[in-house]
């Protein structure tokens, strides 16, 4: 718990999130949590207090990530509820705000089917059109070089999108 709240301080909130995670999976049932002191609980009071300490934690480091494979995972693998209702709550927002093709492809490439993957996958083909404007317009000014490095990063990051067959016709331009 307190290095999470170390990863948070330092502005290092999905490593802090992450940790949380693993912290609200480890706790386990009350029955066999154990105080941190080493102590056993003798009614599960222990875990109560942790895991308390724990949500508290999380509820109020989610909001502060900026990664969408974060939550993802969190999603994915936390056995919480009210969890797993914020990190899917955050990831779509995420998804909404995408701004970042690189993002928006790796995310793709590890997550393609989840229920956030059409809007990154609509944020993607958005932002690779984009970058095929942009490749146009250094096609326009005779920075080839310029240009073809944009097509290409189209082609890498977005392959199967209507602008990776733009960027196609640019390169072969």
């Amino acid at each position: 718990l307190r290095l999470a709240e170390q990863y948070r301080l330092a502005d290092r909130a999905d490593a802090a999130a992450l940790v949380l995670n693993r912290l609200v999976r480890d706790l386990g049932e009350p029955e066999r949590a154990t105080s941190p002191a080493g102590n056993d609980g003798s009614d599960g009071q222990d875990w109560q207090v942790w895991q308390e300490k724990t949500l508290t934690s999380m509820r109020r480091t989610l909001p502060e990530t900026t990664r969408l494979t974060t939550n993802q995972r969190i999603l994915d693998t936390t056995p919480s509820d009210s969890i797993r209702i914020w990190a899917r709550d955050h990831l779509h927002e995420l998804a909404a705000g995408l701004d970042s093709l690189e993002v928006g492809s790796r995310y793709l490439q590890r997550y393609p089917d989840t229920e956030v993957a059409e809007t990154v996958r609509t944020k993607v083909e958005e932002l690779a059109q984009k970058r095929v404007l942009q490749a146009r317009l250094h096609e326009s000014l005779q920075r080839y070089q310029e240009a073809l490095d944009q097509y290409n990063e189209v082609i890498l990051l977005a392959p199967g999108t209507k602008a990776a067959a733009a960027a196609r016709q640019g390169i072969d331009r």
